[in-house]
């Protein structure tokens, strides 16, 4: 394969991978989480920087801050993460040819763009496409760190580093991978290990006024947490999911997994006979494998006392995941059977992200269709009262001309009254003084979280008025009341 060719054919996936993400990008509103990511970078910037409402680090919330200045519309927001989604792939790409070859790197390139799990998060207004990029940049700027093993290489990787830091808290992980892998080189007198003890002291320090900021928001996240202990089928069921999302119907996950184990089979069995190998191969794989497996088996150890572990948060580890699948289409000794497996993987990959895209029982809530029907239908002075978080900032964002009240319910512990407050948002726990004074007012019910708790609430207004009017739409209440 000539240069000109092998970019030729990384531009056609990446043109095959904007267009999977730019498809009916303005098709779903924005959910909860989004909305979130919205209303803390709305924010002034110092008050950004410390994220009141979330345990996240900023960098992605300075970077939709500016944004903002630029586009405040869902579809433009979104924007922004589709874009680092399409780096992401070139990352990717990039990373895999500097561990293998360049037909490895168009292959891993092709199985980014049609990840239906990487194209849904492409579409949140969120920083996991950030996450992924820069995670496949960390283990791009080590690996380069070591072959060179020059002050400029490392410098580089602590500045990858500390910014995937800076983009999730679960990045250290993957630091810690390729501290084990520092460790293995000097071991067997292939590298050495001052410079990444500098690095780790650096990167450390770089990111210590975070910690200590995230340190003081465990009292309240702990008790949020709603997760059950995972099994040893979820460490499975992660792969799968980094390769075919969400979107396919009982039998196509069958038939995905039973692909997929079937490649992953052939590939560890070719992995473990990689001795024979050129030791490039062998150090890129052995990374490949810690960076992938390290996170996972950390987070599963961690979360059997205290869960914490979702497939989302362990976007940084995907890269790796990804490359040691195309290296194993490419260069396993197995490789027909693996490319039998892949027969079937790449079609319902595609099949997958079509899915997502066309179908409507993937779609996220109806949140921006219920807020703006109250706002075309609502007289002049009517309020919007909320009895959840996710329709309430919904109501700030999609109609910031009326008055929206959240009932705050005690059981809600994400948006306790004193990040309410530092969000600089109007919320009530009573009632009759949410709506004291008006004549008629609206009420919107999305029963996503406390169901229990959103009823009660809504039955307290029943008492002190009368509903004359209500509608459902995609399973969000909404009401009009008139006071007796």
């Amino acid at each position: 394969m000539s240069r000109a060719q092998e970019i030729l054919l990384l531009l056609t996936i990446l043109v095959v991978g904007a267009l999977l993400r730019f498809f009916a990008l303005a098709a779903q509103g924005l959910w909860f989480d989004e909305l979130l990511s919205v209303a803390i970078s709305r924010l002034p910037l110092v008050e950004v920087i410390a994220s009141p409402a979330s345990i996240d680090p900023p960098l992605y919330y300075i970077l939709l801050h500016f944004w903002l200045g630029i586009t405040r519309t869902d579809v433009g927001l979104r924007v922004l993460s589709v874009g680092l989604g399409i780096a992401a792939i070139i990352a990717i790409y990039i990373l895999t040819r500097h561990w293998f070859d360049a037909r490895t790197g168009l292959i891993v390139a092709l199985l980014t763009a049609l990840s239906q799990f990487q194209i849904y998060y492409s579409h949140e207004v969120r920083m996991y496409s950030l996450l992924v990029l820069l995670g496949a940049v960390s283990l791009w700027t080590y690996s380069r760190a070591q072959a060179a093993h020059t002050w400029r290489a490392w410098s580089a990787f602590i500045v990858g580093m500390t910014l995937a830091l800076y983009a999730h808290n679960y990045a250290g992980l993957t630091l810690l991978a390729l501290d084990f892998d520092a460790l293995w080189r000097w071991r067997t007198r292939a590298g050495v290990l001052k410079p990444m003890v500098i690095a780790n002291i650096v990167i450390g320090l770089l990111f210590l006024p975070w910690f200590i900021l995230l340190l003081q928001k465990f009292s309240w996240l702990l008790p949020a947490l709603w997760l059950t202990p995972p099994t040893l089928l979820h460490l499975v069921l992660t792969l799968h999911t980094f390769v075919f999302g969400y979107a396919l119907n009982p039998l196509a996950n069958v038939l995905g997994m039973i692909a997929l184990v079937a490649a992953l089979g052939f590939i560890a069995l070719a992995a473990a006979r990689a001795r024979r190998d050129v030791a490039r191969t062998r150090a890129s794989l052995r990374l490949a494998i810690l960076a992938l497996g390290i996170p996972l088996l950390i987070v599963f150890a961690v979360s059997q006392w205290k869960p914490v572990y979702i497939d989302r948060l362990l976007l940084a580890t995907a890269p790796a995941f990804y490359a040691l699948l195309a290296w194993g289409i490419v260069a396993s000794d197995y490789r027909a059977p693996v490319r039998v497996s892949l027969i079937l993987i790449v079609p319902l990959m595609l099949i997958s992200s079509i899915a997502y895209l066309t179908q409507p029982e993937h779609a996220r809530p109806l949140t921006r269709e219920a807020v703006r029907y109250v706002a075309q239908q609502r007289a002049p002075g009517e309020i919007v009262v909320h009895t959840s978080d996710s329709t309430f900032l919904g109501g700030y964002f999609y109609d910031a001309s009326g008055t929206h009240i959240l009932l705050y319910h005690p059981a809600d512990q994400w948006l306790t009254p004193a990040l309410m407050r530092e969000l600089h948002v109007t919320f009530e726990t009573d009632a009759r003084a949410a709506i004291a004074g008006q004549s008629s007012f609206w009420l919107i019910v999305a029963l996503d979280h406390i169901p229990d708790e959103q009823r009660a609430m809504q039955t307290e207004l029943d008492r002190i008025a009368t509903r004359a009017y209500e509608i459902e739409i995609g399973g969000i209440g909404v009401y009009r009341y008139v006071a007796r």
